[in-house]
């Protein structure tokens, strides 16, 4: 995989590396040329390069740690603390969408976790509240089983809440009819797992792949494979990991 390649070439270097003294070191950020330049973007227009540069400029997050560090991120991430990672994708453009979720270390997995409150739930019984949280779980599931460092395992985790101070994403109703949300507006019961899971992309702060303009809604213009594309198709993508992992630096230590 492009990033294990990467990770295997310099292992013996970050084996013996110092800790990082990070929130001291310029060196350790980049800019959106060098992220486009590492995953291959320089002289590659492809689906996945303009969907990356896209996403890099719709959020509202200016930390661009250099990926490699971020491969690192269990050497220098407290164990056992919680930080708290928040911003804002101009969701189809210039919608400012939030996004939020807290990051804690355990070892050598790193979870990223985040809460939804629908305004609504009490309208649900607790069966249907139960069957979603399954599926979502399941959708969870897809994010975490794809191996995107080899350092450390990243473990997600979607989980419903009654308490409306402890979601990230406030604002949702829920049906139990289809809808095409948007995801900080209104879910589905009838939602699949693999709805679920590119909704939860956005969650963690990633921009739709498609046309995403209120004129103009195709899924002509991206990678079939990626499941930022479609929404019950196509699977996680190493530079999705990078830019919901891209805080795991000393913007996330700072906070």
């Amino acid at each position: 995989m492009y990033l294990h390649g990467i990770v295997a070439a310099l292992g013996l270097l970050l084996a013996s590396a110092p800790m990082f003294a990070f929130g001291q070191n310029e060196d350790l950020f980049v800019s959106r040329s060098e992220v486009l330049d590492y995953f291959g973007c320089k002289q590659n227009s492809s689906y996945s390069c303009h969907h990356l540069e896209r996403n890099l400029k719709r959020d509202s997050t200016s930390c661009l740690a250099d990926p490699e560090i971020v491969m690192d991120a269990d050497l220098f991430l407290p164990e056992s603390k919680s930080y708290k990672v928040t911003g804002k994708i101009k969701y189809v453009g210039f919608y400012p969408g939030k996004y939020g979720y807290f990051v804690k270390r355990e070892g050598k997995t790193i979870y990223l976790r985040t809460w939804v409150y629908f305004e609504n739930h009490s309208a649900f019984s607790d069966k249907e509240i139960n069957e979603l949280q399954i599926k979502m779980d399941k959708a969870a599931q897809r994010w975490s089983s794809y191996e995107a460092y080899s350092q450390f395992n990243l473990k997600f985790e979607v989980k419903i809440t009654r308490q409306k101070n402890r979601a990230h994403v406030n604002g949702i109703d829920l049906v139990r009819k289809p809808t095409r949300g948007p995801y900080f507006h209104q879910w589905s019961t009838k939602w699949k797992v693999e709805n679920l899971t590119h909704e939860f992309g956005h969650l963690f702060g990633l921009d739709d792949e498609y046309k995403n303009r209120p004129w103009n809604t195709g899924q002509d213009g991206c990678n079939p494979d990626s499941v930022m594309c479609y929404s019950w198709q196509g699977e996680p993508r190493d530079y999705h990991y990078y830019l919901m992992s891209k805080d795991l630096s000393s913007c996330l230590l700072e906070n």
